[in-house]
């Protein structure tokens, strides 16, 4: 690794002077347009492994930027620290498809780009002060938005999820939805809340097959998250319920002040079989709650939690 500081040579100190304090003439010729405008000061270059370079430098009216480059000059990553990204930035990093959508019009200001073989990631704030990230694949499309609990514009979620999603059964269960991912071509995660202002999260394929599903009263991100509604119950119930409490309820107890079922069964059979789910057990009481094991659509054995209503609150591992 080496670390490239200004010297008094004069042909080095004309470089410098040329563009904020880059000091090295094979290193200057290297940097592209764009970044040199910036005007940074205090630069510094950094090369790291497989012949990475690392830029940093603050910018004239305050904030730092770090900007990474491979071996070849193609931008990895670069970073304003308190600071917006300058729209020149933009306009060399990002293409036209990118730049004229209409997601990017929901930032503010944006401080991150990170550029990858399969896609582009954008991360940034809104105009209320919520963090927006936004990926787009190879030829400019939208496949993922995630606006921090802000709801989105109806108008994305229909240029996002097929008409068959929109009109599924998964999506009616919700009344906001701030979060879409696309997964390959033929699935899509979905969060937001209910009407009741509780977090759910699904995931249904291009048919609107349902495939998850998660429901929590707190911080979703908390109880289940990106590898797939599998963490346990928040309150820890998926583990302690069953012969880990020395002070639980008896069987007994809990039969006593089960709710009254307010679905038919067989009615929820047929609604589970048409989301894809098989191998079900026998349906039980766990005191106030209802619980299930099933086969879901990936194959998995797992356990679903139902209110008395007969709707799914959570899915949990078996």
């Amino acid at each position: 690794m080496s670390r490239i500081r200004l010297t008094t040579s004069a042909a080095i100190i004309a470089l410098a002077g040329a563009w904020g304090g880059v000091a090295l003439a094979q290193d200057a010729t290297d940097i592209p347009d764009w970044l040199q405008q910036m005007d940074l000061q205090n630069v510094q270059t950094e090369t790291k492994r497989h012949g990475a370079r690392e830029i940093e430098g603050r910018l004239p009216g305050g904030g730092k930027i770090e900007a990474l480059f491979d071996r070849d000059g193609k931008l990895i990553e670069i970073e304003a620290d308190d600071a917006a990204l300058p729209q020149p930035a933009l306009d060399a990093i990002l293409s036209d498809a990118i730049r004229s959508h209409e997601a990017m019009g929901l930032f503010s200001r944006v401080h991150e780009i990170s550029v990858k073989r399969e896609k582009t990631e954008i991360e940034g704030y809104q105009q209320n002060g919520n963090d927006l990230e936004l990926e787009f694949d190879p030829e400019g499309r939208l496949i993922a938005i995630d606006a921090d609990d802000t709801p989105l514009p109806q108008s994305l979620i229909d240029a996002l999820l097929p008409q068959a999603v929109r009109d599924s059964d998964a999506l009616a269960q919700f009344a906001t939805i701030d979060e879409i991912k696309q997964h390959g071509e033929t699935r899509f995660r979905i969060e937001g809340e209910d009407e009741a202002g509780h977090d759910i999260a699904v995931m249904v394929d291009q048919d609107g097959r349902m495939l998850r599903f998660g429901r929590d009263g707190g911080d979703r991100k908390g109880g289940w998250g990106e590898r797939g509604f599998h963490n346990k119950d928040p309150r820890g119930h998926a583990r302690t319920m069953r012969g880990e409490n020395p002070h639980r309820e008896t069987r007994r107890d809990q039969r006593a002040r089960a709710p009254e079922l307010s679905f038919d069964p067989v009615e929820l059979n047929q609604r589970l079989t048409e989301s894809g789910y098989s191998a079900f057990g026998l349906l039980r009481h766990d005191g106030r709650r209802l619980t299930l094991d099933a086969q879901n659509p990936a194959g998995e054995a797992v356990t679903l939690e139902l209110d008395p209503a007969g709707e799914v609150l959570r899915e949990t591992a078996r």
